[in-house]
Order: C-alpha cells, then structure tokens, then sequence
C-alpha cells in the first residue's frame, strides 16, 4: 500500500475531472441540442447521426460549418494539445518524475485557459447557434487511488452546472495553485491513471479523450469537412 498525501491526491482527482470534462467537450461539433427544428422531438445532447430527422440534422451540421468552420478547427486543435498534455503528464507519473508532471500540468492549465476565450467569442457571436461550450464534468464519475489507503471516492467535478467560462477558469486556477506544492512533495508519487476512460490506442469507439477526438473527426468526415492533424 502507498501513502497518498492530500496535495497528491487532490491534484489527481482535479485532473481526472479535467480530463472528464475535455473528453465531453471533444465532441461539442457534433453533438445537437433540444430545441433544433425538426430534431426536438429527439433526446438533447446526441450526435447528430442518431437523430431520427437525419435531413434536419445534416442541415444543422451543414450551417455550423458554413458559419463556424474556423471555430471548428480551432477546437480540434486545442484538444489535440489538450490530449498531448494528458500523455506528458501520465509518462511522467510512470517514472516518478514530479517536475515534468507539474510542468505538464501547468501547462495543460493554460493551454485551457487559452481556448477558453475562443468559446467565449464563438457563444457570443452566433448566440442560439453556437455550439461550442465552456468544458464541464456532470455527476456520475468517481475518483479513486486503488491499494492508497485513502477511503475518499468523490465524484469527478469540474465547471457543474455552472459551465461558464469564469467558473471554468476557477477550476483551472485551483490546479495551477496546487501544481508547485505537488512539485515540492518529497512523499513518493504513487501510480495514478488520471484518464477516467479506458483507451486502446486506436478507432473511434472508445470514449477516452483520444476516442472521442477521433469520433468528433470522424462524423466531420461524413458531412464532408475534413479536420487535419
């Protein structure tokens, strides 16, 4: 059994959540919401591909790239940095190394805060029509350190239900405060998988930040706008 001291284990809970909430927000391109024209009659918060009014919903898709393309590739470029952030930060948990997981924290944390304005923008400009959302991690998911000895599981909490920016930039800042004393810690890090989704590598099945990205990419595809890594 490892010891876990409180530093560690709030910081790796506050990233799971993160990680929760950018792996939901992957797909805000593709996902419709209630109230869109002929797809109300359909539950809120699918992908566009599962509505029954399949024409209504290529419509809706079509206009949110005629109107928003730019905003759409910007959000794929930021959760791919998002993504690569999470492997640097779970490569350096492997090897114990708490200096490079602290700088790939921080740096996760401004990288959000950084697209965080573009939703902004993108939510005041097209108003009942945008799509793109301050990332948030709903109720449901729990966190927990196997073999810690710590008995605490919490559920996952980020930006809910809330899912504003500011709130969002809270969060993020709690992080970011929690990052230099985590670096400082001399307690050994323990094993932690801060990614709350298994992920096997590849295909768009899983619903791991990796997975969802690729789905996101995916049904872009098939409304024929193509996303480039």
């Amino acid at each position: 059994m490892v010891e876990v001291s409180d530093v560690d284990f709030e910081l790796f809970f506050r990233l799971s959540s993160l990680y929760e909430a950018l792996a939901i927000s992957a797909t805000d391109p593709v996902v419709l919401k209630a109230g869109l024209g002929d797809c109300l009659e359909d539950a809120p918060g699918m992908f566009y591909d599962c509505y029954g009014d399949t024409e209504g919903a290529n419509t809706i898709m079509g206009r949110r790239i005629e109107i928003a393309s730019e905003d759409i590739r910007q959000h794929y470029k930021a959760h791919k940095s998002f993504l690569e952030n999470f492997y640097s930060i779970d490569e350096s948990i492997n090897t114990g190394n708490r200096g490079r997981a602290t700088d790939a924290t921080l740096s996760l944390c401004d990288n959000v805060l950084n697209y965080l304005p573009i939703m902004r923008a993108h939510e005041l400009r097209f108003l009942e029509d945008s799509f793109l959302h301050a990332p948030m991690c709903p109720p449901g998911h729990y966190f927990q350190i196997p073999d810690s000895g710590r008995l605490e599981i919490p559920q996952l909490d980020f930006n809910y239900p809330a899912q504003t920016d500011y709130v969002a930039g809270v969060y993020l800042n709690i992080i970011k405060k929690l990052a230099p004393v985590f670096r400082i810690n001399p307690d050994n890090m323990p094993y932690v998988r801060v990614a709350t989704q298994p992920d096997s590598g590849e295909g768009i099945i899983d619903t791991s930040l990796r997975g969802r990205l690729e789905l996101n990419k995916e049904l872009l595809r098939r409304v024929d706008f193509e996303l480039s890594d």
